[in-house]
């Protein structure tokens, strides 16, 4: 299941298995393709951010929701420094909301009950926080068309992990 836990244990080869074809480097090309509207040096630095998350994802069993959120993170930091220049303001609040929702994401993995439950709610309402922001900034041709249709799809991917999560 995309939101379960994936299993600690198993064979290296299995592991390699289940991550066929999502290696860094092919998501570093996938994101530097994504994000051309920015430019050459926003490509790069989406690549490169990529590459400075994937070493995270190495201290064990993650959820599926983590790396997407991830991924929407990267992406839209490499959109942020021309996003920063048509609108300051709302470059600041996409950056507080993709940091909330990573930062409740990490939070719920250490805490039990209610408190884990209203973690997630926090973190699904920073996504959604998010989403509302790219709609703006689309609205008012501060954010390219392709980038916002690509990173709410993820976040509608995250949205409904959460829900999931919470909901079991």
């Amino acid at each position: 299941m995309g939101e379960a836990r994936e299993a600690a244990g198993g064979s290296e080869a299995a592991r390699r298995a289940q991550s066929s074809g999502s290696s860094g480097a092919s998501r570093g090309a996938e994101t530097a393709r994504r994000v051309e509207s920015v430019g050459p040096r926003g490509a790069a630095r989406a690549a490169e951010a990529v590459r400075r998350v994937e070493p995270i994802g190495e201290r064990g069993p993650r959820l599926d929701v983590e790396r997407v959120a991830e991924r929407v993170a990267v992406r839209l930091g490499a959109a942020a420094p021309a996003l920063r220049r048509r609108s300051r303001w709302l470059a600041d609040q996409i950056e507080r909301a993709c940091g909330s929702m990573l930062l409740n994401l990490g939070e719920q993995e250490h805490v039990a009950g209610g408190n884990r439950r209203l973690r997630l709610e926090t973190a699904a309402g920073s996504a959604a926080e998010v989403r509302r922001a790219l709609r703006f900034g689309l609205a008012f041709g501060h954010v390219d068309a392709n980038l916002a249709e690509d990173v709410d799809a993820d976040l509608d991917r995250v949205i409904a992990m959460l829900w999931k999560l919470r909901h079991r």
